[in-house]
């Protein structure tokens, strides 16, 4: 019989720590604490959003508490300290990814917001009528709908690198022939929010991509949104000129993301938002600018988010351990797949080799049974799962448009609650062939 909850083991995140935390893991992350519906949350949906850290909580409610002030205009003493505040946590972004310099780190309103701030500040001023563009077919539509629009309004052309359904890893075979093409952008996400790993054992495709579009002077464009709450990035080694993630996929704040910036690119870079904060002089016959990053920030920034992920990066180097991390989230999906092979009609998309050995998402669909019904069915044992097509639609052709259930792993999912999300599948699968 299932409940419509799971416990999780209390000392579970200290595996994936650098020390044995003693106290009940919503003493971490609130949310997944015991409510009047559930002895326990199985949150499976972290790919979309994780749960909110309690130290990020706690500095963000401390922030609004007291006096503070905006940051880079009062010469108050508040003011100042939030100032002090705000550009520490640039420095500890540019450190977490081994950014040469906090200048290279410029703050967003999400990932989908750091790309589109590529696309305006840089690709629009190199793009000519002519000029190539690559992407892969896994890209979130964040990234496939934004360059889709860019080469309409410039006149480049847009090359996709498709994904091979044997393999559900990025096909390079035809690369070298789009090389010989005006190449100005290559544009790729580092993990599919549906596929999980499609770069091979540890993204060596994607390093044999990156170093060849730089042969021929094209800028590179990484979306990390899926990567950088799973495993460590490090801007110098991977050779990115931007590099994209949102914190709130991290366990921080929504309304807040990161975008890198080699300082290599920022003479090419050009504001497309304009306001306070990001001037530097004004008369009437000409305007200048700050320098990078402030001249990309207009505005009042969204500076209680900031604190907060100073929190959060506090959390991730004192205590995650990202191999550590990897090998849990990695079991997790071992152990669910495993399970879901066991169950006739049910097809699990992505490279399962590579999902069992590096990947935090398993996405798959039911014949005969719509993703969304069966969603809303484990939502009732307790289990939050996404369903649908995760804004990757291109990607979907290659098992027929076909919706998918979707469970993404975290530090704080562990392997009783997979057992009870494959035992909560059972039941749900048998009641709707008992239905349909």
């Amino acid at each position: 019989m299932v409940g419509r909850a799971c416990k999780i083991p209390i000392h579970y995140l200290g595996m994936v720590t650098n020390k044995i935390l003693l106290t009940p893991l919503s003493h971490y992350f609130p949310a997944l604490a015991p409510s009047e519906k559930a002895s326990q949350q199985c949150y499976f949906d972290s790919a979309a959003t994780a749960c909110t850290l309690a130290s990020v909580i706690e500095a963000m409610s401390n922030f609004y508490e007291r006096a503070h002030g905006s940051v880079h205009r009062g010469v108050y003493e508040s003011a100042e300290r939030t100032t002090t505040q705000y550009e520490s946590v640039r420095g500890q972004v540019a450190q977490f990814i081994n950014a040469r310099s906090s200048a290279e780190i410029i703050f967003t309103a999400g990932a989908t917001d750091s790309l589109n701030t590529i696309a305006y500040v840089w690709a629009r001023h190199i793009l000519e009528p002519g000029d190539g563009i690559i992407i892969t077919q896994a890209e979130h539509h964040a990234h496939y709908v934004l360059w889709h629009e860019m080469a309409r309004r410039y006149g480049a052309h847009v090359y996709v690198l498709p994904i091979d359904p044997i393999t559900s890893c990025v096909d390079v075979s035809g690369l070298d022939h789009l090389l010989t093409k005006s190449i100005k952008v290559f544009a790729a996400t580092m993990s599919s929010n549906v596929l999980g790993p499609i770069w091979g054992a540890d993204n060596y495709l994607l390093r044999q991509c990156i170093t060849k579009v730089r042969s021929v002077g094209a800028g590179v464009i990484i979306d990390a949104a899926q990567t950088i709450a799973h495993a460590p990035i490090d801007v110098e080694r991977l050779e990115c000129d931007f590099l994209a993630f949102s914190v709130h996929k991290m366990g921080g704040p929504t309304g807040l993301g990161v975008l890198y910036a080699r300082s290599s690119m920022h003479a090419h870079m050009k504001p497309y938002r304009f306001g306070g904060g990001m001037v530097a002089a004004v008369a009437d016959d000409f305007m200048t600018w700050q320098a990078a990053p402030h001249c990309f920030e207009a505005g009042t920034p969204p500076i209680a988010q900031v604190v907060g992920l100073g929190a959060l990066l506090d959390f991730y180097t004192k205590y995650v351990d990202f191999a550590a991390l990897r090998q849990q989230e990695a079991t997790l999906c071992a152990q669910l797949i495993g399970a879901l092979e066991s169950i006739p009609g049910v097809h699990v998309v992505g490279n399962k080799e590579l999902l069992s050995s590096q990947g935090h998402v398993v996405s798959f669909y039911v014949d005969g049974i719509h993703a969304h019904d069966l969603a809303s069915s484990l939502g009732q044992y307790g289990c939050a799962v996404r369903a649908g097509d995760h804004c990757a639609q291109p990607l979907s052709s290659l098992w027929g448009n076909k919706a998918t259930v979707r469970a993404s792993f975290f530090m704080y999912n562990s392997p009783a609650q997979v057992e009870h999300l494959i035992a909560a599948l059972r039941n749900c699968i048998s009641r709707w062939r008992e239905i349909l």
